[in-house]
């Protein structure tokens, strides 16, 4: 993904689509930290997003067109959670 900076307008990925996502929800604290240098971006360990030198070198993220989407889960049922424990109750 590439900066605003370049395009002056907003994030984009390398295929040149608009980046269209909740900052609160997909960029990493205090990020993207407006640092000139900064020009391109990338995923934190955990997930979020960062905006990093371009000549870093790091992990890539491919993308790709999707055949289907999957419904989200309904929220109000409950989730199944795996048994972790032992002992005598």
């Amino acid at each position: 993904m590439r900066d605003k900076s370049e395009f002056n307008e907003g994030w984009r990925t390398v295929g040149g689509t608009p980046m269209v996502v909740d900052p609160d929800t997909w960029w990493d604290n205090y990020q993207p930290d407006g640092e000139d240098r900064d020009q391109c971006g990338a995923m934190f360990f955990n997930g979020r997003l960062i905006n990093i030198n371009c000549d870093m070198i790091s992990f890539f993220i491919c993308e790709h067109e999707v055949e289907h989407v999957i419904s989200p889960v309904n929220a109000a049922q409950p989730l199944l959670q795996p048994f972790v424990g032992g002992g005598i109750d």
